[in-house]
């Protein structure tokens, strides 16, 4: 593989990930002349990375012109999935370890489980089910609607 160019973006090997004593997360990528430390511009941790370093997936990388002439990781390449796709209509499980899950619908999303549900719909509208329903906290438990009715 020849050298990455000013300019130039490709996929590239990520070899490693490490984190410095300020915190910058950066990681060392292989882009044809063995491993280079790059600048990371996707929000992912070092142990993250070592998991994507591990499972041998590509990085897109980009070496900017200029300045440090450093090369930057900018995504990650999309991998053939190991399974074949679920069909239409078939459900889905997701297994996340970020900090946040964010699930969006164009019409409404229903969690479920036996008899329990909460459904979130585009019109705002929020409806909790359930056999019993128990809220809890440690501050102030506040209902606040331009009504509220009890029964």
């Amino acid at each position: 593989m020849s050298p990455l160019a000013l300019g130039q973006a490709r996929t590239a090997a990520l070899v490693a990930a490490n984190e410095d004593e300020a915190g910058r997360v950066w990681a060392w990528v292989d882009v044809g002349q063995g491993p280079e430390r790059a600048a990371l511009q996707v929000p992912l941790s070092a142990a993250r990375l070592e998991r994507i370093a591990a499972e041998q997936r590509p990085v897109i990388v980009f070496r900017a012109p200029g300045g440090l002439e450093v090369v930057a990781v900018v995504g990650l390449a999309l991998a053939p999935p190991l399974a074949p796709l679920a069909p239409a209509g078939a459900p889905i499980e997701a297994d996340v370890d970020g900090q946040r899950l964010r699930l969006h619908a164009e019409r409404e999303i229903v969690l479920s489980c036996g008899k329990a549900s909460i459904t979130l719909r585009a019109n705002g509208r929020v409806i909790i089910q359930g056999t019993q329903i128990e809220s809890y906290a440690e501050g102030t438990n506040r209902i606040k609607g331009g009504q509220v009715r009890i029964n």
